[in-house]
């Protein structure tokens, strides 16, 4: 309110002032919203990732701590897809850290791959989305 207004006034009033014998001095700014750019990070983070006809490799997030290899494996080619490289994501350690990386043989299994996210597993909702192709 109105007290709210007379602090904000007074702070920015401060600006510049030394309140020490040394070179420290007071910086206040007037706030502005979004100005900062967290929300444009926000907002780019959570944009879909665009899918790249020709590059058939997808990241798998969210799966169960105990998922293995071959169990991986299983659950994309029940669904008809031909993985031809698979990457569990690992600490330095070696422990599972509960995504992976696939590659497949065609656009199509990775149709019926993405066609997965959002199916649970383990009561984990599994997200599938395009590999974002390296730049170069």
């Amino acid at each position: 309110g109105e007290e709210g207004g007379r602090s904000a006034k007074k702070a920015l009033s401060a600006n510049g002032r030394a309140f020490y014998d040394d070179d420290r001095f007071l910086v206040v700014r007037k706030y502005i919203s979004g100005g900062n750019g967290a929300e444009k990070k926000r907002e780019q983070h959570a944009a879909p990732v665009e899918r790249k006809r020709g590059y058939n490799r997808v990241y798998v997030g969210n799966l169960p701590w105990s998922c293995t290899d071959a169990e991986l494996r299983e659950w994309f080619q029940g669904a008809g897809c031909e993985i031809k490289f698979l990457r569990m994501g690992t600490d330095k350690d070696g422990n599972f850290r509960g995504f992976a990386h696939l590659h497949f043989a065609t656009d199509a299994c990775v149709d019926k791959a993405l066609a997965l996210s959002g199916e649970y597993w383990d009561d984990r909702q599994v997200k599938v989305s395009p590999a974002v192709p390296p730049k170069r």
